[in-house]
């Protein structure tokens, strides 16, 4: 619905929206865009193998995650990891990832106008993939794993064990 939106109110811009995965919504998407007229600007591309859905986010301007209901999903510190902005819903962990505007916006579920302002918010400011990569660069999974021990009381790893 925000897609259908941001291209409505942005005729002479040529958006195209890939839409990677598959799932039980997907006749209902199809027939939205169909109505909308918009299945020459959608690519429905099915479950792909994770080096490819890399490649498309490599490509990509942005990374949409309008989830309703969430921890923090790989896929966003993925796309931080190429250099792409996300847009999401600020639901769970996510605004604890996504906490900065060079890494994209944040919208309320459920609000697709929000969604598509956050959307027309990224792509129309410049791009800053370089600090994107180096605010993924944290999420290793030592780095993790020292924050859930200091989480849980633990004793910091051992020397060994760090890089």
């Amino acid at each position: 619905e925000a897609f259908i939106q941001l291209t409505t109110r942005n005729p002479h811009t040529k958006y195209r929206l890939f839409l990677l995965g598959d799932g039980p919504l997907q006749p209902e998407i199809e027939r939205r865009l169909a109505a909308a007229g918009l299945t020459d600007h959608v690519s429905l591309t099915g479950a792909k193998p994770p080096a490819v859905v890399a490649r498309f986010m490599q490509a990509a301007d942005l990374l949409a995650v309008p989830s309703n209901n969430e921890g923090v999903p790989n896929v966003i510190l993925e796309a931080f990891a190429c250099g792409l902005p996300v847009v999401a819903t600020r639901v769970g962990g996510i605004p604890e990832v996504l906490r900065e505007n060079h890494l994209g916006r944040l919208c309320n579920p459920g609000e697709v106008e929000g969604l598509r302002k956050a959307i027309e918010s990224v792509l129309s400011a410049p791009g800053q993939p370089e600090r994107i990569t180096t605010f993924a660069a944290a999420f290793t999974w030592e780095n993790t794993a020292r924050a859930y021990g200091r989480l849980l009381g633990l004793p910091d790893l051992p020397s060994e064990h760090r890089e």
